[in-house]
């Protein structure tokens, strides 16, 4: 269940910049970790700044160590080649696969952080990629499932069942998003806006008070912005299914892949934007939102305690949840 947001949809946000002393201009970081481009704004930080910036780029590089399945010897690629055995991993790994695991069984397994072996088959980062055949997507359903992930949060281990393979994608930006915004609050800063390629996490204001300006981009028109949300102490996180996607006799295939059948999830939403306190949170909603579809959706989100979204149909229509207007610029 591949979400990389900063391909699927993107957001931008608008910061002041007015480049007249320490106290409005931002202490920065920015850089590819995680598999993602990675931006971080900190404001009010004064001469603090460059040790603050030094050390959410090692939280960066932590998490990287951790979560990326890719790299040989983190927490996820040991787990992945375990063949079954219990794998010490870092406590931060197991609440972050606990929260994931949460998730999926709370959507019956609809989202499912097992779905790895199905998304290398299908490959969307490969420009030359094709639709698999019905019998290598049929060989690798029977993977697929938490049920065979163990966590043990009391000892950091996690147990996986042979054979099956875990995708962080759809939870560990918004996890590092919300680790990162923890080590912040914690330093005598005004506000900052951490971006992990599309997951969103903003702390206090601008330098002038003001709110954080955040545009969702328009997923019908490349460069336009169907609306704008002004937050602070707040999660941003969007999904959709018009970019990381490709057609093939006449049908487009997106990357949001429906664990039951091992095809792209059939669903009337072109793109969702949840708005809650924490970053994991937002980024698990986006997913379920899209493999839900906007009936489920918006049903979820409204008896989700302090969350909101702006939904965007394939059709253009867009429909916001009861609350998200008090977040919308006007």
């Amino acid at each position: 269940m591949k979400k990389t947001v900063v391909v699927c949809i993107t957001i931008i946000y608008a910061i002041l910049l007015c480049a007249c002393s320490d106290n409005t201009t931002p202490s920065s970081l920015s850089g590819m970790y995680y598999d993602t481009l990675v931006n971080i704004d900190i404001y009010g930080a004064g001469s603090d700044g460059s040790q603050i910036c030094d050390e959410c780029k090692k939280l960066c590089e932590h998490y990287e160590q951790l979560f990326n399945k890719n790299i040989p010897g983190s927490d996820i690629y040991n787990i992945n080649h375990s063949e079954g055995h219990p794998v010490n991993v870092d406590h931060d790994t197991a609440l972050m696969l606990s929260d994931t695991i949460s998730y999926a069984g709370d959507t019956g397994g609809l989202f499912d952080p097992t779905i790895e072996p199905l998304s290398s088959l299908w490959d969307f980062h490969d420009t030359g990629r094709t639709v698999p055949s019905d019998t290598s997507i049929s060989a690798l359903l029977p993977l697929i499932g938490y049920h065979n992930v163990k966590v043990d949060i009391s000892n950091d281990t996690v147990t996986l069942a042979k054979g099956t393979q875990i995708d962080p994608g759809a939870a560990g930006k918004g996890f590092i998003a919300d680790r990162i915004g923890d080590y912040l609050l914690t330093c005598s800063i005004t506000g900052a806006i951490i971006n992990m390629g599309g997951d969103i996490r903003v702390i206090g204001t601008k330098p002038n008070n003001s709110l954080f300006t955040i545009g969702i981009n328009d997923p019908f028109n490349s460069g336009g912005i169907v609306t704008s949300l002004s937050l602070s102490d707040m999660s941003v996180a969007t999904s959709g299914i018009y970019e990381r996607c490709f057609t093939e006799g006449g049908k487009t295939y997106h990357h949001i892949l429906d664990p039951s059948t091992g095809y792209p999830a059939d669903t009337d939403i072109e793109s969702v934007t949840v708005i809650c306190k924490n970053a994991v949170d937002a980024d698990c909603l986006c997913t379920v939102a899209i493999l839900y579809g906007s009936q489920r959706a918006v049903d979820l989100i409204e008896k989700t305690k302090d969350t909101e979204a702006v939904i965007i149909l394939t059709d253009k229509t867009i429909i916001k949840t009861s609350g998200a207007d008090r977040f919308i610029v006007r």
